[in-house]
């Protein structure tokens, strides 16, 4: 009994290259700067790391009133920082603009909800 595999290929045609998508006039395709000296400064990441780790301990032993606080108010702090700093700031993840609202949304937005919860269970 004989089958038709025509569906099948070459082994040699796995090892062709692919060929790069040819250029659009007119389209750029430039990627994003990143550069370590544009980020912020690894003693602050760390001790925001070691802050939200202490949060979270908190919160592991049902503390959640201060984990919560301690969250919203390094939040606020980073973000406060980023805001007066702007591009000397220890804290960078994004633009300024980014990193602020970022920063205020999260610590106001977990305040109003914790107190909300505690509103509405109460």
């Amino acid at each position: 009994m004989t089958s038709d595999n025509s569906d099948t290929t070459d082994s040699t045609d796995a090892a062709t290259p692919v060929t790069p998508e040819p250029e659009v006039p007119g389209v750029l395709h430039e990627h994003p700067y990143v550069s370590e000296s544009n980020e912020g400064k690894p003693w602050f990441e760390w001790c925001v790391a070691i802050i939200v780790v202490i949060s979270a301990i908190f919160a592991v032993f049902k503390l959640i009133t201060p984990a919560a606080f301690i969250l919203a108010g390094v939040s606020l702090v980073c973000a406060t920082v980023r805001l007066v700093l702007r591009g000397k700031s220890p804290w960078k993840v994004r633009s300024v603009f980014f990193d602020v609202f970022i920063g205020y949304a999260f610590g106001g937005g977990l305040i109003a909800t914790y107190v909300s919860v505690l509103l509405i269970s109460h």
